[in-house]
């Protein structure tokens, strides 16, 4: 009788060392995926790099510098990006969406913006700039596009125009935003097309815009 109380005694302690390791070794595991998922959750915040401009966000590209978006806690800047393999170039997008009512009829100015019929900038022109309709498939943000070049400061500026029209029987009007790639030094390796090019690239890569947050109540 007592070698079976002994045998019964040594199986409870080794059932009872078993499920305490166990149990431990679960609760590690739950320390460890914890651990595991705050980090994780910090490399996903540090890779969020973006600009809050203030109604839609800029990420820039890993070729550039960008600097601006909301910043002191209290204000929005135009944010400045600067490619880091090259010095010819830099490229300025504003913060900020601006409003501008849709004219049915015929162009006009509005602001210092030629509105043209939804939003169409087509064949319009602003004192010494003129400014088109444009179109890429290499741009696809959901929105209408207009381009305008033009010198300033003696630097040579393209401008791109990215909007959208939003139509309601009683509000009719377009949402919109500019980006300035202005030519720092002349060089003969790129042409108009190249700046062109790396504008449309810069924009698809780097805005993150809901254009569903300005569309009008049903």
């Amino acid at each position: 009788m007592k070698n079976i109380i002994i045998i019964v005694v040594v199986i409870f302690l080794i059932l009872a060392g078993f499920f305490f390791f166990q149990n431990r070794e679960e609760k590690v595991d739950l320390v460890e995926e914890e651990i595991e998922k705050v980090l994780t959750e910090e490399e996903m915040s540090d890779s969020e790099d973006y600009l809050d401009m203030q109604g839609y966000y800029l990420y820039p590209p890993e070729d550039y510098d960008c600097e601006g978006g909301f910043t002191d806690g209290y204000r929005y800047l135009d944010a400045e990006c600067t490619p880091k393999d090259r010095s010819d170039y830099v490229i300025n997008v504003g913060a900020g969406l601006a409003s501008s009512g849709i004219n049915w009829e015929e162009g006009k100015l509005v602001g210092n913006q030629i509105v043209v019929r939804s939003f169409e900038f087509t064949g319009g022109q602003y004192g010494k700039i003129v400014c088109e309709e444009f179109y890429s498939e290499d741009l696809k943000l959901d929105a209408e596009y207009y381009l305008c070049k033009y010198f300033e400061d003696g630097d040579y500026v393209i401008t791109m125009g990215v909007g959208k029209s939003f139509y309601h029987p009683n509000s009719s009007f377009a949402r919109w935003f500019e980006a300035d790639l202005v030519v720092k030094e002349d060089d003969d390796e790129y042409t108009e097309g190249d700046y062109i090019d790396k504008l449309v690239k810069f924009l698809d890569e780097s805005v993150k815009i809901n254009w569903d947050d300005y569309a009008p109540e049903s």
